[in-house]
């Protein structure tokens, strides 16, 4: 959905944990990586999205994340 909504022009922020979305470090041989170490999968899914890595658990992170809503 979040692939779709960017495709439409959606500005996309993706909520994920302090270690990083696993799906980045997914892929098929060493030639999926990118320099950065996003595999091809994360990267075609996330494309035209930005990640932000919060800690939901703490209270400094669950009141960055009430600030994006607002």
């Amino acid at each position: 959905a979040a692939k779709l909504l960017a495709d439409a022009g959606a500005d996309v922020v993706v909520i994920e944990p302090p270690a990083g979305e696993p799906l980045r470090r997914r892929g098929l041989c060493a030639a999926s990586f990118d320099e950065a170490g996003d595999g091809l999968l994360y990267r075609a899914l996330r494309a035209g999205q930005r990640a932000l890595a919060l800690d939901l658990d703490d209270a400094p992170g669950r009141a960055a994340l009430l600030a994006l809503y607002a």
